[in-house]
């Protein structure tokens, strides 16, 4: 039994019996994720092979579906608003949460880069004003607080 390859010509004949169109790339491959638009304007991402043997009714298309892919923080609005909260500005851009990313105090203008996780989810702040976490005085401090104390017992 022969292997039928993944052309662009299979592509859209597999967009067509699934009522989409096509946007993916020239050399398509059938277990990679192509581009795809339903009727209704979403793009979406998907195997050719998860379009053509989908077991759901529909044709394919996540947001139609009501199960959309996570979006970004970019993307949902709110990076703007936690920014602007935290006073500080992204001169380059956001380039996702994972990317060292130029970021730019509003209230002292140090710049420095970071990854976005650390900023959102970790708490870090800008090195120019506020002292480091584990500065000198804060593991001091740390230190009297969980000492030990040691008695002699009598003999």
């Amino acid at each position: 039994m022969s292997v039928k390859r993944m052309t662009l010509a299979n592509a859209h004949s597999i967009a067509q019996s699934a009522g989409l169109i096509y946007r993916g790339s020239p050399n398509p491959k059938s277990y990679v994720d192509e581009k795809w638009e339903c009727p209704s304007g979403h793009i979406f991402t998907a195997p050719p092979n998860q379009i053509k043997h989908r077991r759901s009714e529909g044709n394919g298309c996540p947001y139609c579906y009501g199960s959309s892919p996570k979006m970004n923080l970019a993307q949902s609005g709110k990076l703007g608003p936690f920014l602007a909260e935290a006073n500080l500005e992204l001169p380059e851009g956001y380039h996702g949460a994972k990317q060292r990313t130029l970021i730019r105090c509003v209230t002292c203008s140090s710049t420095w880069r970071e990854n976005m996780i650390a900023i959102l989810y970790q708490g870090n702040k800008c090195p120019s004003c506020y002292p480091r976490r584990h500065s000198n005085r804060f593991v001091t401090q740390r230190l009297q607080l969980n000492r030990p104390t040691f008695t002699c017992a009598a003999e």
